[in-house]
Parts: C-alpha cells; sequence; structure tokens
C-alpha cells in the first residue's frame, strides 16, 4: 500500500497494539533509510518500508469506531472493542483442536529453526501472530469478566 494510502487510513485512528488501544499521530516516509515512521501516542515505531503492511496488520487491530460505554470503579470510561473479537477468542477459548494447532505449529516453528537459522524471521512472525491472539483471548476473558461483575 502507498504512503498516502497508509497515511490516510491510519493516521488519527485508534488502534489496539499489545492490548492497549493507541492512536496514530503521524505516519511518514523517510527517504534516506526508506523506513517509515509511525508515530503514536505511546511511542514510535521505525519499520522498512517494505515490511510496513505485515507490521501494520500484525500489530496494528482495528477497534470499533463507537466503542462501548462500560461502569469501570463508577466513572465511565470508552472500552475499545476489537472488531471480530468473538469469532477469534471464541474459538481459541472453546476449540481445543486450535489451541493444538497452535502448539504444533510453535513447535514445528522450533524445528525448522534449529534444521536452518534462515527461518528465524518466519518463526518470528508466527511467534508474534501466536502472542496476538493469545493476547486477544486473554482482553476478551477480562473483558467478560468484567461484564459479569455487573
Amino acid at each position: 500500500m502507498e504512503i498516502k494510502n497508509l497515511k490516510k487510513k491510519y493516521e488519527g485512528n485508534t488502534y489496539i497494539v499489545n492490548s492497549k488501544p493507541t492512536k496514530v499521530e503521524e505516519l511518514y516516509y523517510k527517504v534516506e533509510t526508506q523506513e517509515v515512521i509511525i508515530s503514536t501516542n505511546r511511542r514510535q515505531y521505525t519499520v522498512l518500508s517494505k515490511s510496513i503492511n505485515e507490521f501494520l496488520n500484525t500489530h496494528f487491530l482495528e477497534v470499533e469506531k463507537n466503542p462501548a460505554i462500560v461502569d469501570l470503579d463508577t466513572q465511565q470510561k470508552p472500552v475499545a472493542i476489537y472488531k471480530d473479537t468473538r469469532i477469534i477468542t471464541d474459538t481459541i477459548l472453546d476449540d481445543k483442536s486450535v489451541i493444538t494447532s497452535l502448539k504444533d505449529t510453535l513447535l514445528d516453528s522450533i524445528k525448522q529453526v534449529k534444521a536452518d537459522p534462515k527461518a528465524i524471521r518466519q518463526a518470528q512472525t508466527i511467534n508474534q501472530t501466536v502472542n496476538t491472539l493469545l493476547n486477544l483471548a486473554k482482553t476478551e476473558i477480562a473483558f467478560r469478566k468484567m461484564l459479569d461483575k455487573k
């Protein structure tokens, strides 16, 4: 995706990054290093331009445009809701074959890295994706517990 289109899609919008709502303040291309700089309200990310789409799709999860409002400790605070959360986390939490599949994928990834160190990048991507799914499941569990207390 072109930088112009990335700016239009991401700048000013909020995404879930490491289980926290994160607003993208600025996104720009650094010609001399061929890097994309993403400035958020939490930190700045520097990513090689050839990897930017994969990075954004893996780390910046979309949230609903109108998040639910939930009473937390007697204060009204917006709660960011992942798009399609229920589909992903219900599958992870309720289907043991998915957990088994994730374990098998991780173990296979370890074997591949042992056999060929060039597979490290692929293993890192697999690991990040699995961590994202697990963080998503943890977030939904916490959200469900919070709703059950009401």
